[in-house]
Formats: C-alpha cells, structure tokens, sequence
C-alpha cells in the first residue's frame, strides 16, 4: 500500500468485511490536506512544461500554480456569471 498512514495494516492477512477495517479514522492529516481533492485532466505538454518553469522560479510547487489559476478562473468567470 502507498500510505501506511490512512490503511490498517493488517489487511494484508484478511479480508476486510466493511469500510472500518480499511479506512483509519485517526490517521494524521495536516490542516489544510483535509480539504483537498484530486483533480484530472489532460494539458498540453508544453502548457505542462511553460507551467513547471514558472512556478519553479516562483519557489512554488505545480499543485500550488495549478490552483491558484483555478482559483482566479473562477473567480472571474463567477463575476461575469452575475
């Protein structure tokens, strides 16, 4: 399994008869992890690329881009939406 921390462990022995055998409600999450999603969808490599190199040299991570380009295309198109 990828994250020992979110799954039991001992899955590996038995079958698991409902979601509490899987699932580890205690596991540790930071604050802003708890409200995250997954995204997908296909970009254009060179979108891809141009993207890496800009938050790059902007010290950010392509999650961190990604989202905040969301974010103002939203906000703008909710504004042009009213």
């Amino acid at each position: 399994m990828k994250n020992d921390r979110a799954y039991s462990q001992d899955l590996r022995s038995r079958k698991p008869r409902s979601a509490k055998d899987i699932y580890n409600p205690i596991r540790q999450v930071s604050e802003g992890e708890q409200n995250l999603t997954t995204l997908s969808f296909k970009l254009d490599a060179d979108l891809k690329l141009r993207m890496k190199l800009a938050a790059t040299s902007k010290h950010m991570k392509m999650a961190e881009a990604g989202q905040e380009a969301i974010r103002q295309w939203v906000e703008v198109n909710e504004k042009n939406k009213e």
